[in-house]
């Protein structure tokens, strides 16, 4: 049997915010030590036990997961990676695929499309995307001043071809994944049965 105390019976320790706030630090530090200690630990040794090519069979053609899951988490790593909200794209991608208990490895690769070489062309195009949506004309050089007026008056077109460029790469990318899978899946199966 549980004991209730009535309400004005029940004594409580719990420091609202000293508790919570030791609670959220401790918690904090948990998570900094998985993510930079320990996982990166696991993944080492396992690549140092099986190798490289093994471990990339492991999380691109393991037969646990099927073709559409893994496209799916190509896409949504993809389709993260390019839209605009920088700086949150890893949390996003990490918080959507365990939402949609997709494969965080996979989507996180795939959200590395905006990786520094390619973000002056996925600016460029977003913004050129989004003059061709909202129907703007697009200047032959951007040799013009740049202001905060400027960006003011284009930040509305640059989203929104960030999301139509994110849509569409994802898309494209997802169905090229789709089909290099169900090439290189069906000939390691053919294989492993002979």
């Amino acid at each position: 049997d549980v004991y209730y105390p009535p309400a004005e019976e029940r004594v409580s320790h719990f420091r609202k915010i000293p508790d919570f706030t030791r609670i959220s630090v401790l918690n904090t530090l948990f998570v900094i030590t998985a993510t930079m200690y320990i996982w990166p630990k696991k993944i080492i040794k396992s690549l140092k036990k099986k190798g490289p090519k093994e471990v990339w069979r492991q999380y691109f053609f393991d037969a646990s997961e099927t073709n559409l899951s893994i496209t799916l988490a190509v896409f949504l790593g993809v389709f993260i990676g390019i839209t605009p909200f920088w700086g949150y794209q890893v949390i996003l991608i990490i918080i959507l695929a365990q939402l949609l208990k997709l494969n965080k490895a996979i989507a996180l690769i795939a959200g590395h499309i905006s990786i520094p070489p390619m973000i002056p062309f996925i600016l460029f195009a977003s913004y050129y995307l989004g003059g061709v949506l909202f129907g703007n004309n697009i200047p032959e050089s951007f040799s013009t001043e740049f202001t905060f007026a400027l960006v003011k008056d284009n930040v509305l077109q640059y989203v929104f071809g960030a999301f139509a460029l994110a849509l569409i790469s994802a898309i494209v990318i997802s169905a090229v994944t789709f089909i290099i899978l169900a090439i290189f899946r069906r000939k390691s199966k053919i294989a492993l049965e002979k």
